[in-house]
């Protein structure tokens, strides 16, 4: 945890003004963190989500936060959300839709000479050791149950970039190409959004039939959340304003002798302000009203 620091982005998607609007968990009579935030995006969209639990599964893939941005505004203009397609930065590879629920994430091969082929990317999920240990190396040895198909291959990768250089023989290749390179290499997978799981603004878990279902199920909680901010802002900024109003009367009593406080015992002048129906401090009165509301 020492090599862990906050994004620089992270106060633009949890913003500072919704701190006040968060209800917190207490263990021990000890206020901890927020039962959950209220992000100006839904960040389940953005990174996805992948678990087993007992009597439930989820899986979400990751949408462009781009068009998750431009549809929340298509949705404050009345408009209805554009369909979104999974997307993973960085992913050089092919997402494309063959059905309603259903998506072929493709990683990318090409031939670049007569016996030689480049693989540069995977599919999704698919991590350049076990591809190398489940694809390559049987297809460069062969099994009990299939001969071997390639005769070598060269890794290149770094830790951001996928490139391995196969080779093979020509007539296999003229093969491999005419029944697709993708089938033969293993370079397609199958991710659905049928098992769409997550926890509602209630904390009760529900199954999402489609990604928009998630999508204007987030913008209810995100408008409620932005009335109760403005809300709150209101009441702050009238709290500071009331106080400012009764320092400026002070000086101006003070000023002319109509308030006399020297040589007083505290409690003396806090009893000739009370007299007087100065506010005690309206900042800290409003802050400990909405403190007991969050009890409650």
């Amino acid at each position: 945890y020492i090599f862990t620091m906050l994004s620089p982005l992270a106060r633009f998607i949890f913003h500072k003004h919704d701190d006040a609007l968060l209800k917190h968990e207490y263990d021990d009579n000890q206020k901890i963190e927020p039962v959950y935030y209220i992000p100006i995006i839904p960040m389940v969209l953005v990174n996805g989500a992948d678990g087993i639990g007992t009597g439930w599964m989820t899986k979400i893939p990751n949408y462009n936060p781009r068009e998750i941005i431009e549809n929340l505004f298509r949705m404050m203009e009345g408009a209805e959300p554009k369909p979104m397609v999974p997307f993973y930065k960085n992913f050089k590879g092919t997402i494309e839709s063959c059905g309603d629920y259903r998506y072929v994430i493709s990683g990318e091969i090409s031939v670049i000479g007569p016996d030689k082929v480049e693989i540069t990317e995977l599919p999704i999920g698919t991590w350049t050791q076990s591809y190398k240990e489940t694809v390559l190396e049987p297809m460069l040895h062969g099994t009990d149950k299939s001969p071997a198909v390639i005769t070598d291959y060269k890794e290149y990768n770094t830790d951001t970039e996928v490139r391995f250089i196969v080779t093979l023989n020509r007539d296999k290749l003229f093969e491999l190409e005419r029944d697709g390179l993708h089938k033969a290499f293993k370079l397609q997978t199958t991710t659905t959004t049928t098992s769409m799981c997550s926890f509602d603004e209630n904390l009760c878990l529900r199954k999402y039939d489609s990604v928009l279902q998630i999508l204007r199920q987030f913008y209810k909680v995100r408008v409620d959340a932005y009335d109760r901010r403005k809300a709150y802002l209101e009441g702050i900024l009238k709290a500071e304003a009331s106080k400012l109003s009764n320092q400026a009367r002070f000086i101006l009593e003070k000023c002319d002798g109509d308030l006399v406080i020297e040589n007083k015992k505290k409690k003396d002048m806090i009893a000739e302000l009370v007299r007087r129906n100065y506010d005690s401090d309206p900042v800290v009165a409003w802050k400990l009203s909405q403190n007991r509301e969050e009890v409650l």
